[in-house]
């Protein structure tokens, strides 16, 4: 909660206050989300979980990772996953088949 001309508000999703009497609420990261208006310090902003992310500031909830691509815990943007098609056939190609004595 937070002070504005005499009111006790509530602070927005994303957002915290982190002492009695503020007249501002702060902002959590990217790569958080704190979706119950009700976190009264920094640790009130939670990590995106795995498979989510957070790409700015004040996020009431973190969106889901998008195809081919990684999302740590806590990540403000998805990484692409590259998979090289080719190199893994040429691997795959110069293996031995099992059983075979050459």
């Amino acid at each position: 909660y937070y002070l504005r001309s005499g009111k006790c508000l509530m602070c927005q999703e994303g957002q915290y206050s982190d002492h009695w009497g503020a007249t501002s609420c702060l902002t959590c990261p990217a790569g958080t989300y704190e979706p119950d208006k009700t976190a009264t310090s920094y640790a009130g902003c939670i990590l995106c979980p795995v498979g989510s992310f957070s790409p700015v500031p004040g996020r009431g909830s973190c969106e889901l990772c998008h195809p081919y691509h990684s999302c740590p815990h806590g990540a403000i943007q998805p990484q692409v996953v590259v998979h090289d098609l080719a190199s893994t056939l040429r691997k795959e190609a110069v293996q031995p088949i099992k059983g075979e004595n050459h």
